[in-house]
């Protein structure tokens, strides 16, 4: 079955194969034979939900705990049937899941439902592996990485367009939308992932994270390091909160960490050459 290296951690997926999953994990297919952290299998069959509810999100996807782990799973109400589900275990190891075309009925490509569902299992899957998924478009200038956050809408793409623009040849944008960041002992580092958001900006590579900036659009450019309390504050609006009650802990931990490692910035800006050189003198690259 396929191996990919995703933010340093070996995943298997089985089922998956269409043109649209081998476009967006080409970049990520696993060099060596290291033994998946994560196996997922797509099966054939919707399975029923099992267990405890104990959320329902869009009135729409529920989330079940189960005796042996967890399920997800999307009810469509017209006609009233199960589209998808899926189930992982405690340690997050193994998951299966099964979806049904919905596409006549106005729902999402079933290639597109299944690779953004394998999405939704890796940010279960890095929180139980001391990692985070942060909402954010992240560079890599030379070897320092930089993740932009801020609501959709504000300009965090822009912003790292204009480092590629005006630092062509040190800048890689690691991933527009969802990079992942794995903690080491006392620092973080930071990775490119397939998702990306509306974008296919993403690369397979990592660097050190040397600081978190969220943006505000301004006429002016300034930038300032905030405090620990507002970086957690900012940081939980731009991380996906989990279903799960246990997983939200883990989050809670994982964002304190992330503060705790990472230097965090408010950049008031503009669209300006000036608005990049601000961030880079600020933090010393």
């Amino acid at each position: 079955m396929p191996l990919f290296n995703i933010a340093g951690h070996t995943l298997e997926f089985s089922g998956f194969e269409n043109d649209f999953f081998n476009h967006r994990f080409e970049g990520y297919k696993a060099k060596d034979k290291t033994p998946a952290q994560l196996t997922v299998e797509m099966v054939d069959e919707i399975f029923l939900p099992q267990g405890e509810q104990i959320s329902v999100a869009d009135n729409f996807r529920y989330y079940y705990k189960q005796s042996e782990g967890y399920g997800i799973y999307d009810l469509l109400k017209k006609p009233d049937t199960y589209c998808a589900s899926v189930w992982f275990d405690s340690e997050i190891k193994n998951a299966k899941t099964a979806l049904l075309d919905i596409s006549r009925f106005g729902g999402m490509n079933l290639d597109v439902r299944g690779f953004n569902m394998l999405g939704e299992l890796f940010r279960y899957f890095i929180l139980k592996n001391n990692g985070i998924v942060l909402h954010s478009s992240c560079i890599k200038y030379r070897n320092s990485g930089i993740a932009f956050s801020a609501p959709s809408g504000t300009g965090k793409s822009t912003h790292t367009a204009l480092w590629k623009k005006y630092f062509p040849e040190d800048v890689t944008i690691l991933n527009d939308d969802s990079p992942a960041i794995n903690f080491g002992e006392f620092s973080a580092e930071v990775y490119g992932t397939p998702w990306s958001g509306k974008t296919e900006i993403n690369v397979n590579e990592g660097a050190p994270l040397e600081a978190i900036v969220f943006l505000q659009q301004s006429p002016e450019n300034e930038i300032v390091e905030i405090s620990s309390d507002e970086a957690v504050f900012r940081i939980l609006q731009e991380v996906t909160r989990p279903a799960f009650p246990e997983f939200m802990d883990i989050t809670l931990k994982a964002v304190e960490k992330l503060v705790m490692q990472t230097p965090t910035y408010l950049l008031k800006c503009n669209i300006s050459k000036e608005a990049v050189l601000t961030v880079k003198d600020k933090i010393g690259l």
